[in-house]
């Protein structure tokens, strides 16, 4: 009987070695790929990218070198003055930007959005010295997003003091005003906006659909001797566009 008892344990043992070997042969040609892993959501192919040509690799090289040709070109025009001030983390009527980006969320819904687009030096007074152009993009979220408005914040220095001397907020792509050219010329600004704007930034009339816009208003910006005011406006017809259509165009000095 124990001599049964053992055998029948031998047979059971050996069966499961052969079924361990077994398994073992086939996990060892079977791929990782068949079995999930806390990545199998992810499909990474490596296998299929082929390095770059020396073409691609000088056209790369080449770009890069633009690129920074470009920043140091621009890094030599700023005025020594504001060297040290850093509008991309820095305080504007709205709030303070940290790395170029400012989020209020309101507790019911939406918010607002403002992300630093680029500073220029520009002469609006006459004196010496210039003043900084603040480039801001401002996008309003509540039912839906207004698609995005240009705000300009200039500030010039007075007794070693940075002041805010004016600001041109135009309006939203979605609901009209939005900029479509801006122009500096002997000490004026020369805004161009989509919509009869009597404000800079809202124009007359909610009956048009969002982001199309029919009319041109030109307004033109000056400095008084305190602050940067609209000295005058006018009102274009044209036909109602798109908006979104292209991009507003910049020209002058400092661009």
């Amino acid at each position: 009987m124990k001599f049964t008892v053992l055998l029948y344990a031998l047979l059971f043992l050996v069966g499961c070695a052969e079924k361990t070997e077994t398994v073992d042969n086939r996990l060892s040609n079977t791929t990782l790929s068949a079995f999930p892993s806390p990545t199998s959501g992810i499909s990474i192919e490596v296998s299929n990218v082929s390095p770059l040509s020396d073409n691609e690799s000088s056209k790369i090289d080449e770009e890069k070198q633009k690129e920074i040709e470009r920043l140091q070109v621009k890094e030599s025009k700023i005025p020594d003055e504001f060297k040290k001030i850093d509008f991309k983390n820095f305080s504007y009527p709205f709030g303070k930007l940290r790395e170029g980006t400012f989020e209020r969320v309101y507790p019911e819904s939406g918010g607002e959005t403002y992300e630093f687009e680029d500073v220029y030096y520009v002469d609006l007074v006459g004196d010496p010295n210039k003043e900084a152009m603040v480039e801001i993009n401002e996008v309003s979220c509540g039912g839906s997003c207004d698609g995005g408005r240009d705000l300009f914040y200039f500030y010039l220095l007075r007794n070693h003091k940075l002041e805010l001397i004016g600001i041109i907020n135009t309006g939203s792509t979605g609901y009209g005003c939005s900029l479509r050219s801006f122009r500096i010329e002997n000490k004026n600004i020369f805004v161009e906006q989509y919509g009869r704007c009597q404000k800079s930034d809202r124009a007359s009339g909610w009956d048009h659909p969002k982001f199309r816009m029919a009319d041109r208003t030109k307004s033109v910006y000056a400095f008084d001797g305190q602050k940067l005011r609209r000295r005058s406006v006018e009102f274009e017809s044209s036909p109602e566009v798109d908006v979104r259509d292209g991009k507003p165009e910049f020209t002058g000095p400092g661009y």
